[in-house]
């Protein structure tokens, strides 16, 4: 009976995934598409400015979300409270981490002396964050298995963005549009939002500022922006140092690189994102198939990132140069190294929500902390040596490094995740989530 009520929610889940997917694999598509025509277009250097920008930029983002975004989406989907309440709260702490995250992207820019047109595009593409305060509703629509409308917000938004990058080409326009391109994509999509939430009957009215909501914000959300902080630190820092070490062009490489093999970590966030509202209920009804579920999702990660590994190191010469061109073909000796960090980091996006069911953020806190010290440490020593494999090296000791976090052996409560993790190469339990998706269409 319990499995049966289970199954029977898995099949909303299932069509909700399926939504996601589309608009995932949609956003991707158009960004991929755009962006190799984008980096053909700027050529190395000015796509590793261009790279170098979005990475400093993406170094405030923890800042501009303040942490909360699992929160608010694990409480609506467990409505203990009025949604407007939440939503409210939510959008005023995003309006001022925006506001905070811009300030500080204007202040680092100064203290490293950026050129004018650097300074520029960084104040730009910054601006994005102050309309995160709208982005909240994405997670009213996460909240109400509402797929469908999220895939038309990106496909929209998607569509319009990617039309002004091409005309930029097409008019060969300077670097400093292409920021605006991407900060356009942010506008509509707040619009978008605006829009879909308005035709579902919904209003504005209902929105209110809990103190007592933004207590809980804060208190549960200070550990996952110190751990948001860090991750950004460790996926970012590299494109940063390798700008002041090794110059724009080796920056555009490697950002090549960055943006093909990062391609792929959409799939574990898109299946971990849509179904999390399932897994928060599956351990209230029954405690034992949720361990089963969770042990067979990290199964499931686990063989899908080694196709990916085996697939992309075999092709990666004739894969950039149908896509990026002769001028990035150097890069795929780089993605060769770069792509073995995808199963580490399908384990960590997985590790991640576990954590925050659980409601261990602090070990986010901790895993995020060393990975970020291991990757400045390495990239320190690596890239003066190596160069851009050395950056490459590094991305995939500290993802390994955290994706099984060595003190998970000495946690009585994490034990069995690392279990899980070491178990996770047995089909088996592939196998079983598999079934488990098929059980739920019938």
């Amino acid at each position: 009976m319990v499995l049966k009520k289970i199954n029977k929610g898995l099949k909303k889940y299932l069509i909700n995934t399926i939504w996601q997917f589309f608009e995932k694999f949609f956003a991707l598509f158009v960004s991929f598409i755009v962006g190799l025509t984008v980096a053909r277009y700027l050529g190395k250097e000015q796509y590793g400015i261009l790279g170098y920008a979005q990475s400093l930029v993406g170094l405030f983002a923890c800042i501009a979300d303040f942490g909360i975004n699992e929160i608010l989406n694990r409480e609506l989907v467990k409505k203990e409270k009025p949604i407007g309440h939440f939503l409210g709260t939510a959008s005023v702490i995003k309006l001022i981490g925006g506001i905070l995250a811009l300030s500080g992207i204007l202040a680092t820019g100064y203290f490293l002396n950026l050129d004018t047109q650097t300074l520029l595009l960084v104040f730009i593409l910054g601006t994005a964050y102050l309309f995160h305060t709208v982005f909240v509703l994405q997670f009213y629509f996460k909240s109400k298995i509402l797929g469908k409308q999220l895939f038309w917000v990106s496909f929209f938004a998607n569509i319009f963005s990617a039309t002004l990058k091409f005309l930029f080409v097409f008019f060969e326009l300077d670097l400093i549009y292409f920021g605006v391109a991407l900060l356009s994509e942010s506008i509509m999509m707040a619009a978008l939002y605006y829009h879909y939430y308005y035709k579902l009957g919904e209003n504005f009215s209902d929105w209110k500022y809990d103190s007592k909501i933004a207590t809980l914000f804060l208190r549960e959300g200070w550990p996952l922006i110190l751990s948001t902080i860090m991750v950004t630190v460790f996926m970012r820092v590299d494109q940063i140092m390798i700008k002041h070490i090794l110059g724009n062009a080796s920056n555009g490489l490697y950002n090549a690189t960055v943006k093909l093999s990062e391609l792929w970590y959409t799939i574990p966030v898109v299946i971990c994102n849509s179904i999390f509202p399932s897994m928060v209920k599956s351990k209230q009804v029954d405690i034992s198939t949720y361990n089963l579920r969770i042990q067979s999702l990290f199964s499931f990660m686990f063989w899908i990132a080694l196709v990916i590994i085996i697939v992309n190191y075999v092709f990666a010469d004739l894969i950039f140069d149908v896509t990026y061109g002769e001028q990035y073909l150097s890069s795929a000796a780089i993605y060769r190294i770069h792509i073995f960090s995808s199963i580490f980091m399908f384990f960590v996006i997985t590790s991640t929500r576990y954590l925050q069911i659980e409601k261990l953020t602090k070990q986010v806190f901790y895993r995020s902390v060393l990975g970020a010290i291991s990757n400045i440490l390495l990239n320190i020593v690596l890239i003066p040596k190596y160069g851009l494999s050395g950056a490459a090296y590094a991305t995939l000791i500290s993802y390994g490094i955290i994706s099984y976090y060595p003190l998970d052996l000495f946690n009585k409560k994490l034990f069995g995740l690392f279990k899980m993790k070491i178990k996770a190469m047995n089909p088996f339990y592939a196998i079983n989530f598999l079934k488990s998706i098929y059980s739920s269409k019938r």
